[in-house]
């Protein structure tokens, strides 16, 4: 499959990029390497920002003013010949904003790594193995003989690092030795690396606090979950800053008994994000519980969202995890 698409995208013309909504380092470093593979091809290429926009983790980065602001209902499609999904495991993933339809002269490649992707596009290239999606383009444009100039090198090192801090258990000898060459390539990563762990706003912390503030234990401490309310951070002027990822569900799981971290956002109402960590994926493998909600993800760490009230979501939520786990 790895020639097969370098084939397609050879042969397209006017190629559509998007961001998954709430976009991580391994979302945008993909999209920003094929970003730069696509423009040196003599395409012409279009890389929107989706639902949500870019956070500012990433701001410094070179080629992110090339994202356009527009999620996928606000672009034409008929100018397109092709449209290529990056690290996105369902339709859904592609825009939550309404229901994703491609017109048929459409062709849709996706690329991802996520075990929840039945396959999305027409063409897929999906490895379930790989501990990031930027491990999977290193390996496309390796196997293809495509040069990695220092651009494309900086945004696979840091969707890589995004995806594994190193420490997961599908990151393996190849993803270490992937990173000593990407490095050698460039070797000025550290500034983007210290960026992507380090821009917090004080709003953001505020959220943090507002979530930490509000903590639920469950089934002997066994899942944790912080709460946040569409009225509260209404309440706090904080709905924006609501809508982004922060790294509750990790440090809840980060406590020795607390098996399972979810944080509830309703980030507006009765519209419920979930997003979970566990420490024990091989106990608790987070895809049983998301699939059941409609979501998807990795073993360890995995999201759904409903569009429902706060309570409901949360019985729903706790009457599934008991089913699946048999708490």
């Amino acid at each position: 499959m790895y020639k097969k698409i370098y084939f397609i995208l050879q042969k397209a013309q006017n190629i559509l990029i998007h961001l998954h909504p709430s976009p991580d380092a391994d979302c945008i470093g993909s999209a920003l390497a094929m970003y730069v593979f696509l423009k040196r091809l003599k395409k012409k290429v279009t890389l929107i920002s989706g639902d949500s926009s870019v956070p500012q983790s990433f701001r410094n980065l070179s080629l992110v003013d090339k994202i356009v602001e527009k999620n996928f209902f606000e672009v034409d499609l008929k100018e397109f010949d092709l449209f290529l999904a990056l690290d996105t495991s369902s339709r859904e993933q592609i825009s939550k904003l309404g229901t994703i339809k491609f017109p048929r002269h459409l062709t849709v490649v996706n690329i991802d790594h996520h075990v929840s992707n039945r396959g999305i596009g027409k063409y897929n290239l999906i490895d379930k193995k790989s501990p990031a999606n930027c491990q999977i383009l290193y390996e496309f444009f390796e196997k293809n003989r495509i040069k990695i100039d220092r651009k494309m090198a900086l945004y696979l090192i840091l969707g890589i690092y995004g995806d594994t801090a190193f420490k997961y258990e599908k990151t393996t000898y190849r993803t270490f030795e992937i990173i000593a060459k990407l490095t050698k390539i460039n070797k000025n990563f550290h500034s983007p690396i210290f960026d992507l762990d380090n821009s917090n706003s004080p709003e953001k912390i505020k959220v943090m606090v507002l979530a930490l503030n509000n903590i639920e234990n469950y089934f002997d401490d066994k899942i944790a979950i912080s709460n946040l309310r569409f009225d509260d951070l209404c309440q706090n002027d904080l709905v924006n800053i609501g809508r982004e990822n922060t790294d509750i569900p990790n440090l809840l799981k980060s406590v020795i008994t607390w098996q399972i971290g979810v944080q509830f956002t309703e980030y507006q109402k009765d519209k419920i994000k979930i997003s979970m960590r566990t420490r024990d994926s091989k106990k608790y493998d987070l895809i049983k519980i998301a699939k059941k909600l409609g979501g998807g993800g990795h073993n360890s760490a995995a999201g759904a969202t409903l569009s429902m009230p706060f309570d409901q979501a949360k019985e729903l939520f706790l009457k599934t995890a008991k089913k699946v786990y048999n708490l």
